[in-house]
């Protein structure tokens, strides 16, 4: 390394690190260059990290709002069901194309008009492959869904999850499954309950 790219990384290392680094002035060039060497296995750390962390918010927050969704009107529901989906999902532990997990869910939607689903925040867990290409969200939510036309109503707790890709311009869900944890319990609050 040329003594005016070692300054450089060094300087940098000082900005990034504080002054302590600065009174490593007077090592050999040796010890100078594992110091510049250190420094950028840590930047590269620091940015592998902050991408890491920025997957896994934004997996997270791509959970919260599928579940958001899901509780809305069956027009508002299904409209936006495509956009958290890719061209192929691993629906429930098999291979299905896009239109046919929306076939299943728009069934579902008829069968259950009116729904509430509500993630139970400190049960959400998020696991990011290294590099955050994708991550696995798992999470309990609680649930109501009724259907006004015949009366039914169900009750309960649910557990899913989500494995979300960001190979592409936005995050999408490329695996799901859910299943029903407990049903007629649940701690769905009067407020959750008037919205049906």
């Amino acid at each position: 390394m040329a003594s005016g790219s070692l300054r450089i990384a060094l300087i940098s290392s000082a900005l990034l690190w504080g002054p302590g680094v600065l009174g490593q002035g007077d090592l050999p060039l040796a010890g100078q260059l594992r110091l510049a060497g250190s420094a950028a296995t840590t930047v590269q750390a620091r940015l592998s990290g902050s991408r890491l962390a920025t997957s896994e918010k934004a997996a997270r927050d791509l959970a919260y709002a599928y579940l958001e969704a899901w509780s809305e009107p069956n027009a508002v529901a299904l409209a936006s069901a495509p956009s958290f989906y890719g061209p192929v999902v691993t629906f429930h532990g098999r291979t299905r194309t896009l239109r046919s997990v929306l076939d299943e869910k728009q069934s579902f939607a008829e069968r259950w008009p009116n729904r509430v689903y509500r993630h139970v925040p400190e049960t959400t867990q998020v696991a990011c492959e290294a590099g955050g290409a994708r991550c696995t969200v798992r999470a309990s939510f609680d649930f109501l869904a009724i259907n006004p036309h015949d009366g039914r109503r169900s009750l309960g707790i649910g557990e899913h999850e989500l494995v979300v890709s960001f190979t592409g311009e936005r995050p999408i869900i490329v695996a799901e499954t859910s299943r029903v944890v407990l049903r007629g319990h649940g701690n769905m609050s009067p407020l959750l309950q008037d919205r049906l």
